[in-house]
């Protein structure tokens, strides 16, 4: 079947290409009754716009897709991207990524860039925790540019791929109460994220579950992602901050926190697992090869970023529009020297 074009949706509709493109791009001078018009028109056809700008002589393949992720420095978002790449290289598509680094209102430019480039699909790591899909999102799915989410995004019926960071949270938590300690806090994630929410939620649940008490702000401590704030959240909590009694084990965020905190409690002179235990989140490298050994959740991301591109290109190699898929792969709790079990001591 030929691929739907501008024309065509300008035809069917009855209106311009100028009309057409600048519903689009998203452009004001357009009266709301002929958007829509427009916006029916693109689905019913499974039209996906094109983009004009392309130099063929720095690439000379055409095909390629976008990754946008929220911080290409962690390991999650680089195991995502391994196994995006890996895919998309299998393919012989071309993948571009781009990193937010905290700088959210960049979703907005890096979409544009991508869609004017003609890149086929996007893999979005989505950033905020709103009750409406962000601005960004919500025209890519008007304009019916293929896109699959790295978390679900409340108020859109979008393509998903995710883990159950609820779950994992949960499992990490009762893990540390089966092992004999009671006095837990959580070192959460960054604001804003969806994934630091709910890792917050499984924990708490996990402390209901087991009838022990919570006092959500001296249980929930603002951290972030990365070692050095591990590091210096772990020090000064443990030095000045903590409760009495003080608290007998973490949850952490991820690895990179877990190895901070553990480089704070060293230096601090606290003894892991047997006062503290902790664990980590994502399975990295450094924290196999560490000493003691980190406990950890480890995520498939490989597979993930994998699964994300395979729904991607089925969409973008479709004719017809198909039906959200929302694809939650499991977790494993990896248990090794930052744990113990309290009776055996």
């Amino acid at each position: 079947m030929k691929e739907p074009t501008i024309k065509d949706v300008a035809r069917q509709a009855g209106v311009s290409i100028g009309t057409v493109s600048a519903v689009i791009n998203g452009k004001a001078n357009v009266r709301p009754s002929t958007r829509q018009l427009v916006l029916d028109v693109i689905k019913a056809l499974n039209y996906r716009p094109r983009g004009q700008a392309r130099d063929l002589r720095m690439n000379p393949r055409e095909l390629s897709l976008g990754l946008i992720l929220q911080d290409t420095e962690d390991a999650y978002s680089i195991g995502i991207a391994i196994g995006v790449k890996q895919y998309a290289n299998e393919h012989d598509y071309i993948l571009f990524i781009a990193g937010l680094q905290g700088n959210a209102g960049d979703e907005e430019d890096i979409t544009q860039i991508f869609t004017s480039q003609d890149v086929k699909g996007a893999i979005i790591a989505p950033n905020s925790l709103r009750h409406t899909p962000d601005a960004y999102l919500a025209r890519l799915d008007l304009v019916n540019f293929p896109f699959v989410l790295l978390e679900k995004v409340a108020g859109l019926d979008a393509n998903t791929v995710t883990i159950d960071n609820y779950a994992a949270a949960r499992q990490a938590t009762a893990h540390l109460i089966d092992c004999g300690y009671r006095h837990l806090v959580h070192f959460a994630g960054p604001e804003k994220l969806a994934q630091t929410l709910e890792r917050s939620r499984g924990f708490l649940d996990a402390l209901k579950t087991a009838d022990l008490p919570i006092i959500e702000e001296e249980h929930i401590i603002s951290c972030g992602s990365h070692f050095q704030q591990g590091f210096q959240t772990g020090m000064t909590f443990f030095q000045s901050v903590a409760p009495s009694p003080p608290p007998t084990a973490v949850f952490c965020y991820n690895d990179a926190v877990a190895l901070g905190l553990i480089s704070a409690l060293r230096r601090l002179n606290i003894s892991i697992p047997n006062q503290v235990g902790i664990v980590g989140f994502d399975d990295t490298e450094m924290g196999q090869n560490l000493s003691p050994a980190l406990t950890t959740i480890r995520p498939p991301l490989e597979e993930l970023g994998r699964r994300a591109a395979d729904i991607l290109l089925q969409i973008v190699n479709s004719s017809q529009s198909t039906e959200p898929k929302e694809v939650v792969l499991d977790t494993e709790l990896i248990v090794r020297e930052t744990t113990v079990d309290l009776a055996t001591l």
